[in-house]
């Protein structure tokens, strides 16, 4: 696939972008616009670490572009979110390409209960608003509990959702709507465990689109790639399926069917086990038997990065470039 036919996306982006720039190569990014980091260390009179809110935005953000014309709605089944999309240029060394960064922040749809503010009930009255823009609060929030864990499945299904809808929006206006075509135009590289979601989603989105599961499926294969950064177990994530379900069940039910057609043509390899999704697996870690292998004439360099797999060239492992 030349370059110049296809449009590369990364998510999440980070060090992906600026190496694509440096070296010419015209790529673009999807992340989430936090608000706070991950953390502000200080210590106490006795020495003690102190964590406090690193508030990235404080100062403003001069490099962004706020670009409200391309908000998309991302639906959960308590709420709808606005993704609204900022943009920050990725300038190459001693290039002429600059790549982009777009990074998704959550707003309400409705910022303000005004009936409620009124009856003054405040805490009512901005319900919404703080509700969605948690999703894109803090990076890494503590997901020791229920709700945690279910919020860290919001931002992951955001920023796969979001993304996703912006590129098919961009090959409709460039391809027109035969969305047959689109592995032929986009490479996503997923980066890491979070954006697994992308997987499923991709394919709800095409059978919202008038497509079967199969014909979307093959999309999906044909469009993914897959970087791990660690294999540590706890990287490898594992949500139950009633706590996904209770955030986004139509992706619950495209997973239960990519698994029934691994386990139909790969007996003994699975996605969904003792009633828990294995993201990994669904990026392709065990689902080499799917697709062709690799010819032997890839450097081995390149294997590592682009191995088999369900949903495209995967392989597990630390990423070299880092």
């Amino acid at each position: 696939m030349p370059w110049a036919t296809a449009a590369w996306a990364v998510l999440p982006p980070a060090s992906w972008t600026a190496r694509a720039a440096s070296c010419n190569i015209p790529l673009s990014g999807y992340g989430l616009r936090y608000k706070f980091g991950l953390f502000k260390q200080s210590f106490d009179a006795e020495g003690n670490q102190v964590e406090n809110a690193d508030d990235w935005t404080k100062f403003g953000d001069p490099w962004s572009y706020r670009r409200y014309n391309h908000t998309v709605k991302v639906k959960f089944p308590d709420h709808t979110v606005l993704a609204v999309p900022y943009d920050v240029p990725v300038i190459g060394y001693g290039t002429n390409n600059v790549g982009t960064l777009r990074l998704w922040q959550c707003e309400a749809e409705e910022e303000l209960d005004f009936n409620a503010f009124n009856d003054q009930d405040y805490l009512r009255a901005l319900a919404q608003k703080n509700k969605a823009e948690d999703i894109t609060r803090v990076l890494y929030p503590n997901d020791s509990t229920w709700e945690g864990k279910r919020l860290r499945i919001k931002q992951q299904y955001v920023l796969s959702s979001a993304s996703l809808q912006d590129m098919l929006r961009t090959y409709k206006t460039a391809h027109g709507n035969d969305l047959s075509r689109f592995a032929d135009f986009y490479a996503v590289q997923l980066n890491d465990t979070h954006p697994a979601m992308s997987i499923p989603e991709l394919i709800r989105l095409l059978m919202l689109e008038g497509m079967d599961f199969e014909q979307s499926f093959s999309i999906a294969q044909r469009t993914f790639s897959y970087t791990n950064h660690t294999v540590m177990s706890e990287a490898l994530e594992k949500w139950p399926l009633d706590l996904l379900r209770s955030v986004v069940p139509e992706i619950v039910d495209i997973i239960c069917r990519i698994d029934e057609k691994l386990k139909r043509e790969n007996p003994g390899l699975f996605i969904v086990k003792d009633n828990t999704a294995h993201m990994a697996n669904l990026k392709g870690r065990l689902l080499q038997g799917l697709v062709p292998h690799v010819p032997p004439a890839v450097p081995e360099q390149d294997q590592r990065r682009h191995p088999p797999a369900v949903d495209g060239p995967v392989q597990p492992g630390a990423d070299p470039a880092h």
